[in-house]
Formats: C-alpha cells, sequence, structure tokens
C-alpha cells in the first residue's frame, strides 16, 4: 500500500467509473466542482466533458465553465526530477 515512511501509495481511478459517478452526480453548469485528490484530474476532466455537452451553451455558461466552476488541490507537489 506504499513506500516505506509514507502515508499510502497512488491510486489512479478508471475513467468509466469516473464517468459514471460524474453521470449519478449529473454536475450542472452554475455549481462547483472541487477535487480535493486532483491528481491526473480525471473527475475534473470528465465533469466538463459532461457539463460542455449540453446543447445550445451560452456565451455566459461557456465562461462560467472556463472560470468558476472547477477547483482541486493534491496532497502533494508535482514530481520533480532528482539529480544525482
Amino acid at each position: 500500500m506504499g513506500n516505506a515512511g509514507r502515508n499510502g501509495g497512488e491510486y489512479y481511478t478508471p475513467r468509466p467509473l469516473i464517468r459514471a459517478i460524474v453521470k449519478v452526480l449529473k454536475p450542472q453548469i452554475g455549481e462547483r466542482v472541487y477535487d480535493g485528490a486532483v491528481g491526473s484530474a480525471g473527475f475534473l476532466c470528465e465533469s466538463y466533458d459532461y457539463m460542455s455537452a449540453k446543447p445550445g451553451l451560452t456565451t455566459k455558461e461557456v465562461k462560467t465553465l472556463q472560470e468558476r466552476t472547477f477547483y482541486g488541490k493534491e496532497k502533494k507537489s508535482l514530481a520533480t526530477s532528482s539529480r544525482s
């Protein structure tokens, strides 16, 4: 479940499962989507795809999707290369 001295391993939720969760939750434009373990942003991306598929999006709705909808936080910073 992880390397020695760490809290646990890294897990990636399969995209088909993410899509199923998004379909059940049915996020709507104007709501905020937050992923507290963003990782590769799978939930944010699938939520965007779901919400942007709405027919006849207005300019205001597109702006809302782009600027005030998706938020995430990752526990650790991005991977960096180590030099010897």
